[in-house]
């Protein structure tokens, strides 16, 4: 539970979702209480963990603005859907359909340019969301991808 001045920001099982980032911290609005709070960057993995960790066969859609072009060639653009298709520790191996081409990208350097895609709904909801634990710390967290700086 958090709470400051009077005011309760969320306790365990509230619902929350990443609606800012700054240099130092994420910024998230906790829905039961309509309250803001802040999280650390540098604390992130210690009170939080992504909801959603990528797994073989996942399917991600890169953003728009995005592109990775090395030597004269494309490895995705915007709209390219890929499939993670190796993990190795904290390296995924994307194979880019479009293309053909396949990268390799860190755990966390996928939320920078992708969103999950499926046929029936294609990428992520506008928001990310977070859940408080019992103990008012948060124990899952879906990092916005467009948002993602990390």
């Amino acid at each position: 539970r958090l709470a400051a001045g009077g005011a309760e920001f969320f306790a365990g099982g509230d619902f929350g979702v990443v609606t800012g980032m700054q240099e130092e911290y994420y910024v998230v609005a906790w829905t039961r209480t309509g309250q803001s709070s802040e999280v650390l960057r540098s604390r992130w993995r210690e009170v939080c963990r992504r909801a959603w960790d990528l797994q073989i066969g996942d399917r991600l859609q890169v953003l728009p603005g995005h592109k990775y072009e090395a030597n004269g060639i494309v490895y995705y653009a915007a709209g390219d859907i890929g499939e993670v298709r190796r993990i190795d520790g904290r390296s995924q191996y994307i194979a880019w359909e479009r293309t053909g081409q396949t990268t390799r990208v860190s755990e966390d350097r996928w939320l920078k340019f992708t969103r999950r895609f499926s046929h029936e709904k294609a990428g992520l909801e506008l928001f990310d969301a977070f859940d408080a634990d019992s103990n008012g710390g948060v124990t899952r967290a879906e990092w916005l991808a467009a948002f993602a700086r990390i």
